[in-house]
């Protein structure tokens, strides 16, 4: 699973405090079997950890990224591309080492204008480059700031 996290200048206040604290409880939900990585993006994206790849969800690990979700900061301009460019690169390459294993994006947002149909266009049939399909979740956080 690969999480994307929108920090935008657009997502502040009680918005970015409620997808951080989204992205730290649906990581608590994870077990060692699955494989994860968490990215913020605006006008690019960027790992929140050190974490280059996908990585094992165990205790250690998500506790790592619990740390860096923490420290995000909201600045930029929306680019849902950098984001899921990003998202479908980490799982094209991602080796699993089980077969059958779900490849999901999650992005939390707070929505915006961007459109990102291009990419998915690219990674979809008739090109699906990630190889078995990948889901797609995206959680929107809407506050009165």
């Amino acid at each position: 699973m690969m999480i994307i996290v929108d920090v935008s200048g657009s997502v502040s206040g009680l918005t970015l405090k409620l997808m951080k604290t989204s992205v730290i409880e649906m990581l608590d939900t994870l077990s060692d079997d699955d494989y994860i990585n968490v990215a913020s993006f605006n006008d690019e994206a960027i790992p929140v950890a050190c974490f280059k790849r996908l990585v094992q969800a165990n205790v250690r690990n998500k506790n790592v990224l619990k740390d860096a979700v923490q420290e995000m900061v909201a600045k930029g301009v929306t680019d849902y591309k950098s984001g899921f460019n990003y998202a479908f690169d980490q799982l094209l390459n991602t080796t699993t080492i089980r077969a059958n294993c779900n490849k999901m994006i999650m992005m939390f947002t707070d929505g915006g204008e961007d459109r990102a149909q291009d990419v998915f266009e690219r990674h979809n049939w008739p090109n699906k480059t990630v190889g078995n399909c990948a889901s797609l979740a995206t959680f929107f956080a809407i506050s009165t700031n």
